[in-house]
């Protein structure tokens, strides 16, 4: 990697191709041209910033580093909140942030809400009782 620079904690205000290159212009008055782009943006979850929450129920909840602490079944520490997906990362691990882990987040999810055992790792659950819980009598 010698030669390559790299920054980091930027924002890029423009961008503009050059020939064969790109020029960048920095929030931090720089400019750049360069040959190839990797944005990695990150992101970082802080459900205190969610504006769909109200503020009383956001101090309610026991949070670790902006992520909300969670049970098996993926409830708050306010019985009956659920947080999945990327707020569900900093208790079950980066996973959660992919549609690789819907499976076994729904599973725990399901399980929670129906008041059985979460702990999937050790639970064997058979094809059919997952088929049956998607099957209701209305259809």
């Amino acid at each position: 990697m010698n030669g390559v620079r790299i920054t980091t904690g930027r924002v890029i205000i423009s961008a503009n191709p050059i020939s064969q290159q790109v020029r960048l212009r920095l929030d931090d008055g720089t400019e750049r041209c360069v040959d190839h782009i990797l944005l990695a943006t990150g992101y970082h979850v802080d459900i205190s910033r969610c504006a769909f929450l109200a503020p009383d129920l956001v101090r309610s909840l026991r949070l670790v580093d902006g992520y909300p602490e969670l049970t098996a079944g993926f409830e708050a520490s306010l019985p009956g909140l659920h947080f999945l997906g990327a707020s569900a990362a900093g208790t079950f691990g980066p996973l959660m942030r992919f549609v690789a882990g819907t499976k076994y987040a729904a599973r725990a999810l399901t399980c929670c809400i129906l008041g059985q055992a979460t702990n999937l790792a050790t639970r064997k659950l058979a094809s059919y009782e997952w088929d049956g819980l998607a099957q209701t009598p209305d259809g």
